[in-house]
């Protein structure tokens, strides 16, 4: 809840009304630098995982999907075993559960969690949000857009308003 407050003044102090999505790359710098030092603000940890996508699957690139469920289980389970976690509460984009092939993000999720890294005492609960409506969403929106725009773009300068906060940024598939 304090997230969506500070989301709603930065919104406010920039005149957008608050049925508009706000997305970090079709934002003005001073827009983004606002949503970051906002977000900052907080006690939050990011863990992020970048990868270059020549280095992957030419199939895998072409369902965006069963990538993302691939991605999203390597940063969150050593995430889930290192912290010991018993309740985890995930809010995903509704997006996401959309599926062309293999299994919904959910499900996915469940199989890897319990079935193939035996933890089965972690309580996991998904919710599925519209970015639209979900401050939170649009957050993490803008902390990807930093990232993304300091690997592909070499503008470091939205990352670097987010040092302190990133405790984890894998990278794969880069030669350097």
């Amino acid at each position: 809840m304090i997230l969506k407050r500070k989301i709603k003044k930065v919104k406010k102090r920039h005149k957008i009304g608050k049925d508009v999505e706000i997305k970090g790359n079709k934002s003005s710098h001073s827009l983004r630098t606002d949503i970051l030092k906002a977000i900052c603000s907080l006690p939050i940890e990011i863990y992020s995982i970048t990868t270059n996508k020549q280095g992957i699957n030419k199939s895998l690139r072409k369902d965006t999907n069963i990538f993302y469920n691939y991605m999203v289980n390597l940063i969150l389970v050593p995430y889930i075993e290192q912290l010991k976690i018993s309740n985890l509460c995930l809010i995903a984009d509704l997006r996401i559960n959309k599926v062309s092939k293999g299994m919904r993000f959910g499900d996915y999720l469940k199989y890897k969690i319990f079935f193939e890294n035996s933890l089965y005492k972690i309580k996991l609960d998904i919710k599925y949000l519209d970015s639209l409506i979900s401050y939170g969403l649009q957050a993490v929106d803008f902390i990807a857009n930093s990232i993304f725009k300091s690997y592909e773009q070499a503008n470091d300068q939205y990352y670097k308003a987010l040092r302190g906060r990133i405790i984890e940024d894998k990278r794969l598939y880069f030669n350097s």
